[in-house]
C-alpha cells in the first residue's frame, strides 16, 4: 500500500468537497498539522507520507465530519482501517 497513492485519492475527492475556501482552508490546516504539506490545488508537495501521518489526518477531521466520511471511505478501499 502507497501511502501517497492513498492520500492523493483523498485530496481528489475533498478538493471537490471543499469548493468553499473556509473549509479548504480548515482542511489545509488539518493537514499542515499531521506533518502534511500541499499546494493551494491539494496536491500533494512530499513524496513521503507515512501512515501515522495518515491517522493522524484522520483523527484530525472531526471537524470536517464529510471529509472524515470520505477519508475512512479511501482509507478502507486501500485496507486502511483506522
Amino acid at each position: 500500500m502507497d501511502s501517497c497513492k492513498v492520500l492523493n485519492e483523498f485530496l481528489e475527492r475533498a478538493g471537490k468537497l471543499t469548493v468553499l475556501g473556509s473549509k479548504r482552508d480548515d482542511l489545509v490546516n488539518i493537514l499542515k498539522s499531521s506533518g502534511i504539506l500541499v499546494d493551494g490545488e491539494l496536491r500533494l508537495r512530499s513524496s513521503n507520507v507515512t501512515q501515522d501521518q495518515l491517522k493522524s489526518l484522520f483523527e484530525a477531521l472531526n471537524v470536517l465530519a464529510v471529509l472524515k466520511i470520505t477519508a475512512k471511505r479511501v482509507f478502507r478501499e486501500n485496507g486502511l482501517n483506522f
